[in-house]
């Protein structure tokens, strides 16, 4: 067994897409290989195990966002896991991520994985992140913002989270990687205005089961320039519209964004659910210490790549 980087070629593609595709229920290809690992304007270290004939028996990627490494696509081919490739993979994943100066180093995990990360590798679990649900309905009165769909973010740029969390920058870069050009998931982006001015903007996606052709919702993205209750509520009830007007059953988001959004969530009729994921996280440096407390950051469904 050996450890190294991935490639953007056929061959490492068509190896992570079936090691990937015989462990979980949502599909990949090549496409989305090439754009969740190289196409993203930040680094991107896609560290694989490979064994004695260069097969692809493991994955442990990191990409290094404002100084923070986030883990994704953690994967072990069950023919060799609990013999210790994931130890030697975040081994060898750290050994890359020097040269980048992160400070800290985050995963949004599912229950292995946050068993793996916290009682195998000694992190932190930072906040389990629980499903906020509610009925897509028209609006019973007139929405006090303008909404206009947008094609991609240029006009977005003054819109950021809380200066006082942290949270992923939300670049026109970023912005346009990770929603128009996904190679996944299809979303509608609308931009809200009052008075005229921009206020904010809110991502949207619509899952169809193919089998029940049920149509569920998901409040991916919401970011807003200034506290307004009123129109954070607006923002919300036209979100809920839209999916009504789909034909979408049921609306989801995240509510725990140390923000006034968490009370205007639960105020329009949000309720949450036992679906969760856990943040987890270590700090490697003193100074900041800080990110491992769940009050530091601003986190919705858009730093989980299954939204």
């Amino acid at each position: 067994m050996r450890f190294r980087l991935a490639q953007n070629n056929e061959r490492d593609a068509k190896a992570f897409c079936e090691l990937s595709n015989s462990l979980y229920a949502r599909p990949v290809n090549e496409d989305y290989y090439r754009w969740q690992f190289f196409a993203c304007p930040f680094p991107s270290l896609l560290n694989i195990a490979v064994d004695e004939d260069d097969k692809l028996i493991g994955s442990y990627c990191l990409h290094v966002q404002e100084k923070v490494a986030w883990v994704l696509d953690i994967m072990v081919s069950p023919q060799i896991q609990r013999q210790g490739v994931f130890r030697k993979l975040v081994d060898f994943g750290f050994e890359n991520l020097k040269e980048h100066d992160a400070k800290a180093i985050v995963v949004m995990a599912n229950e292995k994985a946050e068993r793996a990360c916290v009682n195998g590798l000694g992190w932190k679990r930072i906040n389990t992140f629980l499903t906020y649900f509610a009925k897509p309905e028209k609006a019973e009165n007139n929405f006090i913002l303008e909404y206009e769909k947008a094609k991609d973010f240029s006009a977005c740029t003054q819109f950021q989270p809380s200066s006082t969390l942290v949270s992923n920058a939300r670049t026109t870069a970023y912005q346009n990687w990770r929603f128009i050009e996904n190679a996944r998931y299809s979303y509608d982006i609308f931009t809200a205005y009052k008075n005229g001015l921009p206020f904010g903007y809110v991502v949207l996606k619509i899952f169809r089961d193919p089998v029940s052709e049920n149509a569920f919702g998901d409040i991916v993205d919401i970011v807003w320039i200034e506290d307004d209750k009123e129109a954070l509520v607006d923002m919300l009830r036209f979100s809920l519209e839209h999916f009504h007007v789909q034909n979408v059953g049921n609306a989801a988001m995240w509510l725990q964004t140390n923000t006034l959004l968490d009370s205007v969530g639960v105020r329009v009729g949000f309720k949450q659910s036992e679906q969760k994921r856990f943040f987890c996280g270590n700090a490697l440096e003193d100074d900041f210490k800080h990110l491992e407390d769940a009050s530091s950051w601003f986190i919705n469904m858009s730093d989980s790549e299954v939204y």
